[in-house]
């Protein structure tokens, strides 16, 4: 039951870092937005204030957030291209 319990958190909170990377931009969505979240996650950098939380929850949402990226291209891709500021980071 736990592990029933488990999939079902993480498969809804699938894609969560592309769907908060476009809502907390003012414009528009940007190219691979959560993708870029999850890889900035992963590098190393300034130490984490929780424990690496981020983290883990970088790895387990990484192939939600490149799904729903991906899929999102025919709105982001037009987007970007048309009035997107390339050297913006996410």
């Amino acid at each position: 039951m736990k592990r029933v319990a488990l999939a079902l958190i993480l498969a809804s909170a699938g894609g969560c870092s592309t769907i908060s990377t476009w809502t907390s931009q003012d414009d528009h969505p940007w190219l691979y937005s959560g993708t870029r979240w999850n890889v900035e996650a992963l590098t190393p950098g300034e130490p984490e204030p929780f424990g690496g939380i981020r983290q883990t929850f970088a790895i387990l949402d990484f192939p939600w957030s490149l799904a729903l990226d991906t899929l999102a291209l025919p709105i982001t891709l037009p987007a970007q291209l048309i009035g997107g500021d390339w050297e913006r980071e996410p």
